[in-house]
Formats: structure tokens, C-alpha cells, sequence
């Protein structure tokens, strides 16, 4: 669990608003949108598992299959109650298969948006962040002893940062 939240918060630390529009981006592993509502949400899905707070606001958890993997699927709404991101997490004991499903998405996200502008990669972290006009799409993937897991999410573009807005705060 600490992993987790560790996780999320390097996610939080990397992305910060900017204040751009809503456009359209195709989520593949949520049906859902940045212009869906909390109402379209439980509609959809039914009551939240769970729900947490987040750097966003609240983000209610579902269960989800997504790549044939029990995981969880989050939505977070911001103070407003308006979309801000949709993230996918999942769990393994095996980090061997946590770098194989990584590598799996990675490839077809430079696929779709070609490579990332930001890539780490060490010994226990692999991540990289897409900054679209459409919002940021990152993913992060921990292997340690202690936790196996990878986080893939939508930012909305209201809840995204720019190339230059990254290069600002680093220059700070």
C-alpha cells in the first residue's frame, strides 16, 4: 500500500495543472471520457467499490479486466466534480510479468503517440509521460522486492502540464 501511494504521489509531483480544454481522447481500457459525470460513472458501473482522496479530488475505484489482468480501474473527479483523470493499476507478485505488461503498453503507446518526451528508466522504476494537447498519458511501472505494479493514466488536459510548463518548474 505504501507503494502505491508512493507511486501516485510521483505521478502528483509530475503532473500539475495547467488549464487547458476538454477534448476527446480514446481511454482503452475505460468506456468512460473526460466529459463523463459521476452519474454517467455509476450508471455505467454501478456504486464505487471504494474511494479515495487524490491530488485531483476524489477517485472512485472498479474492479477491471483490462489486458485479461484483475486490476482496478480509478476515475477522479476534481473539486468541481469534473473528470480529471482515469487511471489503471495493477498488482502482481511477479515483476517479471510486471516489465512484460509494461513493455505491452508502452509499445503500443509509441505506437499511437510516438515516444515519450520523458523516460525513466532504473533499476525499480520504468516510467514515461506523453504530453498531448489532448491531456497527459503516463506510465509507471515498480519492481522491488516489496511491490510489483504498474499505474497507466489519462490526465485531462485541465489536469495536465505542457512541455514548457514542465521545463518552467524544473528551471524553478
Amino acid at each position: 500500500m505504501k507503494k502505491r501511494i508512493a507511486l501516485i504521489a510521483l505521478t502528483a509531483l509530475v503532473l500539475t495543472a495547467c488549464g487547458k480544454e476538454t477534448s476527446s481522447v480514446d481511454i482503452p481500457f475505460s468506456t468512460l471520457s473526460f466529459n463523463s459525470t459521476i452519474e454517467d460513472m455509476t450508471e455505467a458501473f454501478g456504486e464505487a467499490e471504494n474511494t479515495d482522496k487524490s491530488y485531483i479530488g476524489t477517485s472512485y475505484c472498479y474492479s477491471s479486466a483490462y489486458m485479461d489482468k484483475d486490476s482496478e480501474v480509478r476515475y477522479s473527479f476534481d473539486e468541481d466534480d469534473k473528470m480529471g483523470s482515469i487511471t489503471w493499476l495493477y498488482e502482481s507478485d511477479d515483476g517479471e510479468e510486471i516489465k512484460e505488461v509494461y513493455n505491452d503498453i508502452h509499445k503500443e503507446l509509441e505506437e499511437t503517440y510516438g515516444q515519450s518526451g520523458e523516460i525513466t528508466n532504473d533499476a525499480t522504476q520504468m516510467a514515461d509521460i506523453w504530453r498531448l494537447p489532448e491531456g497527459n498519458v503516463t506510465l509507471v511501472a515498480v519492481v522491488s522486492s516489496e511491490y510489483n505494479g504498474i499505474m497507466y493514466t489519462y490526465l485531462s488536459p485541465e489536469h495536465s502540464t505542457s512541455d514548457e510548463d514542465s521545463k518552467k518548474k524544473a528551471d524553478q
